[in-house]
């Protein structure tokens, strides 16, 4: 069991590292064109995570119906999940990027209060950043569907390369001085390259398929049953990604070397939890799959490895990152 637990946590760890090793990048590329740039878009980034929570948790709902379908050899129950996931994950995030494409002159004034350099630098990032809300909401979803039958690692080489891309953009655009716009135009192309990578992978190599329902009541009862289980997941992260919007605002209010500080720290704090991250959805994926099939006894057992393992390395993480901060 430690063994399959390993080989499912592992490959997350290693996307969500990449992940995080790109917000340090793009702070380091920011921090080029000034502190003040860093700081505006590291505030920024709490309100897109705030956003990005409720497809997050889309996902998991999505992906732990998935499994246990898969566990009761249910294919195309589990197809018609991945369609639905999609469609809502569409409705979802469309209007979240054209709202912050519209009303963004209107969120940086109202909520943040940015004036000066800040204030530019804000709008020039939402003009092109707002619409990654979609693309990444989507690249999730098709990479959710690796996670779903147990094979994350054939998503990790799209994610590798996805970023590679993003620090290399970010790198260029920022010498050729197109500032916090080329920042966001690298993230945006990165995603837009890996949905494509992980969409050939998933629907390709994997062939998993997806079966559109065509009947208003299986229409129905599908997003009653993912819906169901949507708002119970959703509550404690988007209670947490709204404190941190807050912080933020509070932040904001103590200028520019604050937002800076935060920007710059925040993405070094982050890999205290990335580890409990990664086994939160292997056990989300072993738990639901052998729930599928009746197995309750391994169900518990894979659930008390992975949440033993998450807190022993979490404090683990938390307390070096603490003892080596200066």
């Amino acid at each position: 069991m430690e063994l399959r637990i390993l080989k499912l946590a592992a490959p997350v760890f290693v996307e969500l590292s990449l992940q995080i090793g790109i917000q340090i990048v793009d702070a380091m590329m920011l921090s080029r064109v000034s502190d003040n740039a860093a700081g505006t878009v590291g505030v920024l980034v709490t309100l897109f995570g705030f956003l990005m929570t409720f497809v997050f948790s889309l996902n998991q709902a999505g992906s732990i119906l998935i499994a246990q379908a898969l566990g009761r050899q249910r294919y195309a129950r589990a197809e018609r999940i991945r369609w639905m996931m999609l469609l809502s994950a569409l409705l979802m995030t469309l209007p979240m990027s054209f709202a912050l494409y519209a009303g963004r002159d209107w969120i940086i004034s109202l909520i943040y209060s940015f004036e000066g350099d800040s204030l530019r630098h804000a709008s020039e990032y939402l003009s092109v950043a707002s619409w990654s809300v979609a693309a990444s909401g989507l690249s999730l979803v098709v990479n959710s569907f690796a996670r779903s039958i147990g094979r994350p690692a054939w998503i990790l080489p799209s994610s590798i390369l996805g970023n590679l891309l993003n620090a290399v953009l970010a790198y260029h655009f920022v010498s050729r001085g197109f500032g916090v716009r080329g920042v966001a135009w690298a993230g945006m192309i990165a995603v837009l390259f890996m949905i494509v990578c992980s969409a050939m992978v998933t629907f390709g190599h994997l062939r998993l398929r997806v079966s559109p329902i065509k009947s208003f009541r299986l229409f129905r009862e599908y997003g009653k049953n993912i819906f169901s289980l949507y708002f119970p997941v959703v509550v404690e992260p988007v209670a947490y990604q709204g404190a941190q919007v807050l912080i933020g605002m509070v932040i904001a209010q103590l200028g520019a070397a604050a937002m800076a500080a935060r920007s710059y720290s925040s993405s070094v704090y982050a890999f205290c939890f990335l580890w409990s991250v990664s086994m939160s959805q292997a056990a989300q994926y072993l738990v639901s799959h052998e729930f599928g099939k009746k197995n309750y006894e391994q169900a518990f057992s894979a659930l008390r490895s992975c949440l033993g393992t998450a807190v022993l390395a979490g404090g683990c993480l938390a307390l070096l990152l603490a003892l080596t901060s200066p």
